[in-house]
């Protein structure tokens, strides 16, 4: 079947699905305030909570329910929006701005990975009458006392994806994100089932002292505590999240540790290193599991011709942007969005699976760096990406 009628059958699933995935009440996470993450609506204000989430944020909640009459202005303060996950994930904001009459001006703002045009940037954004503001915080914690001036200035701040740490409901309204140690229990347990519980695993994370890896490096070893016969070898191992480097560093592990039997990344993107690492060794590919990415998924498809590699990816959610805007506009008219906040993603593409809606998406009439578990249509990713 067609990659655009896998994405077209689970874009109908998804619409219709994705409530019925949700499950109440999973994980305890410290975010309170206006923007609390709740339920279905059955989690009082301030109850902080986790829920489980299916492989996209389309269907959570509609706009119409907490868009308001009072005409504001929205900001975008970007962190780095150079590479096609920002692009992505801004064009789902933008997408998402539409739905609500009353946001009349949407303003971005790209620091370029500057902390100190970060912190400017969210200034100009209050100066210029922004009234919610979402915000990508590639500066850390750097950037909570420019959020806290804002909010005391009355604008609404939201940040995704990532908890930046700070307080909730003071320095910001909610974080938006999904959690790192989940993503690590689904790989491992994923892992765990394609070696049949006994194998060695190595873990690729991104840059050193990034706040996700050891988190997501966390989930891995708690799964794989359940396993005796599985091994962590090495990981978080840093790899920069870059194709080069993570094959640069996968060529040394496969010289470190004569027996790899699976590969697990935060970054689907760089996998792309390790998967050619592999080859240039001679050795046979592993199963991968990690998160979307097309390149990737078409690199799969690519070498079924051979003898290939289960792979398994959660969503690399750049609709995660849509939440925060909604949590944004919800606290900026003075309403609240009871959707969840801090997500636990379930598989989104797992090769192994007889489930249709799992299957491994490839678009080579898209960038190899294009995101199909985007909600974005074919058409309007092809248009973003200017193809």
């Amino acid at each position: 079947m067609a990659a655009g009628t896998h994405r077209a059958d689970r874009r109908r699933h998804l619409r219709t699905g994705v409530t019925l995935t949700v499950a109440p009440l999973i994980l305890a996470v410290g975010c309170g305030g206006a923007g609390s993450p709740g339920s279905a609506g059955k989690t009082p204000t301030g109850s902080p909570s986790a829920v489980q989430a299916s492989g996209t944020g389309e269907g959570f909640a509609s706009m119409s329910d907490v868009c308001g009459s009072e005409p504001i202005t929205v900001g975008l303060a970007d962190g780095y929006g150079a590479n096609s996950w920002r692009k992505i994930s801004r064009a789902e904001l933008e997408a998402e701005a539409k739905k609500c009459p009353a946001v009349k001006k949407v303003i971005y703002t790209d620091a370029q990975g500057s902390a100190q045009k970060a912190i400017s940037d969210v200034n100009t954004l209050v100066s210029q009458g922004a009234k919610a503001i979402v915000v990508l915080p590639d500066s850390g914690p750097a950037m909570i006392p420019a959020l806290r001036a804002a909010m005391r200035a009355g604008v609404k701040v939201v940040i995704t994806p990532g908890d930046l740490g700070g307080k909730a409901g003071q320095d910001y309204v909610t974080a938006v994100y999904d959690s790192p140690e989940s993503n690590g229990r689904v790989w491992a347990e994923w892992m765990a089932k394609q070696l049949n519980g006994k194998g060695n695993v190595v873990f690729l994370g991104g840059t050193p002292g990034n706040p996700t890896s050891p988190r997501v490096a966390a989930g891995i070893r708690e799964s794989l505590a359940k396993h005796p016969q599985m091994k962590l070898l090495a990981g978080p191992v840093d790899t920069n999240w870059d194709v080069a480097k993570t094959q640069q560093v996968t060529a040394g592990l496969l010289t470190r540790f004569p027996k790899i039997d699976g590969i697990i990344s935060d970054y689907g993107g760089s996998t792309i290193g390790a998967i050619r690492a592999f080859q240039a060794a001679g050795r046979p590919l592993v199963p991968i599991a990690t998160n979307d990415f097309n390149q990737l998924s078409c690199t799969w498809k690519a070498e079924q011709a051979g003898k290939g590699f289960p792979l398994a990816t959660v969503s690399s959610r750049p609709w995660i942007t849509r939440i925060a805007l909604r949590q944004a506009v919800a606290a900026a008219h003075g309403k609240q969005d009871r959707e969840p906040t801090v997500l636990k993603l379930s598989l989104f593409e797992d090769s192994t699976s007889s489930d249709n809606r799992l299957a491994v998406r490839c678009d080579p009439q898209l960038p190899p760096d294009a995101i199909l578990s985007s909600t974005l249509t074919s058409a309007e990713m092809a248009t973003l990406f200017g193809k």
